[in-house]
């Protein structure tokens, strides 16, 4: 069975985490930079966009518990830290690895794949909308999807949804900088992920 590990918990790793879970998935860990597993268990309880999930949960100083599956939590920033060991996939959802450089060390840890839920900004990396290009995914080293994205062109014209990184800095989400006074900030990837994928319009945007 593949083994998953979740480095990020914010808005994406939150969305991601559940599903894996309801799949029956392998998680070997998750880690989050900021809080510490009792701020995060509370968080993945209640959501305010997404409602209560409807599960039972715990957390102790090293872990947070959903319907029984103990989930070990980090808690570092260090990538040196984590314990990659074993880990086929990572899904990182940090928002911090997006070179080819600041990825590297997962890879020489062992991590098969690594599934990253910002644009990255260099090297062979497949950066993936689903619905716009997710075609061209052939099982890549290193690979890019971004869940939420859409763009559209045609006969309705142009027009983006609003995604992730709007939302970042916005303290109307429960998000762990909120709980613990510190505010992330967004940045250009919405305009620079438009023009990795949609070369035909680059211009436009």
């Amino acid at each position: 069975m593949t083994v998953y590990a979740v480095n990020g918990l914010g808005r994406i790793g939150k969305l991601i985490l559940k599903p894996l879970l309801e799949r029956g998935a392998q998680i070997a860990w998750i880690n989050d930079a900021v809080g510490d597993a009792e701020m995060h268990a509370h968080l993945l309880e209640f959501d305010t966009v997404h409602g209560r999930w409807d599960a039972v949960f715990a957390h102790d100083a090293d872990s947070v518990t959903i319907d029984g599956t103990r989930l070990p939590f980090i808690g570092t920033r260090d990538l040196s830290a984590l314990p990659l060991e074993g880990v086929d996939v990572v899904i990182d959802c940090t928002g911090v690895f997006k070179t080819e450089a600041k990825l590297a060390p997962y890879f020489d840890a062992g991590v098969k794949k690594v599934v990253v839920s910002a644009p990255v900004k260099d090297g062979d990396a497949a950066n993936i909308v689903y619905g716009v290009n997710h075609d061209i995914y052939e099982c890549q080293r290193r690979s890019k999807i971004q869940p939420q994205g859409g763009a559209k062109t045609g006969h309705f014209g142009f027009g983006r949804n609003a995604r992730h990184e709007a939302a970042a800095s916005q303290p109307r989400f429960p998000n762990s900088w909120r709980l613990t006074g510190r505010f992330g900030p967004s940045g250009p990837n919405l305009d620079r992920l438009d023009q990795a994928l949609l070369l035909d319009l680059r211009a436009r945007l």
